[in-house]
């Protein structure tokens, strides 16, 4: 059935969205999940949450490739094992499964061959999972077969097939840069609900794009995915708490109890997330936190009067308060653990955004973010552009409270 502008269809099984996080301890850096709060006027108007709080796991990184000398000693298989990890770095899956396996088939008793067979089936799952989930579970499975010893790809196992439960019912609308997904039993989705929030993110897609100068899905990324559900099953989706209002993990997903009563905070929380998505499209996934909150919270409020009445509280908060450094702020602020003190680093990472952008302009905030993505560091782009230490200018607005 064609609606007004849009299509609605029902979502397979095998829909969904890859997470980005790890829920257990890896040996390289990784980005987070962000979250928004559900109380829109909380001193903390979103956090990233630290690994520990979301069992969801995806594959360890690729030093957990091994290629390592082989028992056998059979060079042959050395040299497959090594074309099948190229494949496999090279995100080419279906090849990296394949030579693995052969491989393993020539040696059925090398743990080389079997772990890393493991973990080309277990990456394939997490690149695959947005468009294909039921397929995704299965090739997650077939990992956990060759590494039945890996807990965290049983944990995201888990996690998937929670999603595809939640989302079986699920309908489709799309519009120009997004595709919306959501119970197709919400009347107040299904009457108007679902354009409202359509257009509140082509208004913030326009707005992002504006300042990144940036528009990702015109260069060639796929449409935005973002996905409604009720309280419960946001909940069992994500694995965090009742206190949370929204969360990015590459698609943006937020609990919907009452549209008509929620709806300035559902808006404002589909800006803060689509910030995020921005960050991520035009710096990657290590962009500093103060910097990735910092943006999230100073873009997301419309309106410089509600911005500058955002960023007096904070500072107001900040007086008085012992403060980071920004090289603490530099990984997932909500690792900090103390809830007191998250408050203060997402305080302290608003305020500081809104000091680079008032004194230094809002486009040196988009080329800190850009700098990371091309493997330079932020303060050293700055310092290039601006000829001043980026320490210095944030002990000025340390100054300043």
């Amino acid at each position: 059935m064609l609606r007004p502008l849009f299509l609605i269809a029902l979502i397979a099984a095998a829909a969904g969205g890859a997470w980005w996080i790890v829920g257990s301890r890896m040996d390289a850096p990784r980005p987070a999940l962000t979250i928004e709060p559900e109380a829109q006027d909380s001193p903390m108007p979103a956090i990233l949450a630290p690994a520990n709080q979301d069992p969801v796991t995806t594959p360890s990184p690729s030093a957990a490739l091994q290629s390592k000398p082989l028992r056998s000693g059979r060079e042959d298989l050395s040299a497959l094992n090594q074309r099948a990890i190229e494949a496999l770095e090279a995100q080419r899956y279906d090849e990296a499964v394949r030579l693995f396996d052969e491989a393993r088939q020539g040696d059925p008793e090398e743990p080389v061959f079997q772990a890393n067979l493991a973990e080309a089936y277990a990456r394939w799952a997490v690149a695959t999972a947005d468009e294909e989930l039921a397929l995704a579970i299965e090739r997650l499975e077939k990992a956990i077969v060759w590494a039945p010893g890996r807990a965290e790809l049983v944990a995201l196992l888990e996690r998937l097939r929670t999603r595809l439960a939640a989302e079986a019912d699920f309908v489709e609308d799309q519009s120009l840069h997004f595709t919306l997904h959501y119970d197709g039993d919400r009347a107040d989705l299904l009457s108007r609900g679902y354009l409202e929030v359509l257009d509140d993110l082509e208004g913030a897609y326009q707005d992002y794009g504006e300042f990144f100068d940036v528009f990702p899905v015109e260069a060639g990324r796929p449409k935005f995915r973002a996905l409604l559900y009720d309280r419960e099953a946001f909940d069992n989706v994500t694995g965090i708490g009742e206190w949370a209002g929204g969360a990015y993990d590459g698609s943006i997903r937020v609990p919907v109890r009452n549209f008509e009563r929620e709806r300035g905070a559902i808006r404002h929380t589909l800006r803060h997330e689509l910030v995020h998505a921005f960050i991520e499209e035009v710096g990657g996934k290590r962009v500093a936190g103060w910097l990735n909150e910092g943006l999230a919270q100073y873009l997301s409020f419309e309106g410089n009067g509600a911005r500058a009445n955002r960023v007096e509280r904070a500072r107001q908060r900040l007086a008085g308060q012992t403060l980071f450094s920004l090289t603490q702020l530099t990984g997932t602020l909500a690792s900090l653990q103390d809830p007191a003190r998250v408050t203060v680093a997402y305080d302290q990472a608003l305020g500081f955004t809104d000091w680079l952008a008032v004194h230094y302009g809002e486009r040196t905030l988009v080329h800190l973010v850009t700098a990371t993505k091309g493997g330079e560091d932020p303060a050293a782009r700055f310092l290039r552009l601006v000829g001043v230490e980026l320490e210095l200018v944030h002990q000025d607005f340390v100054d300043s409270l």
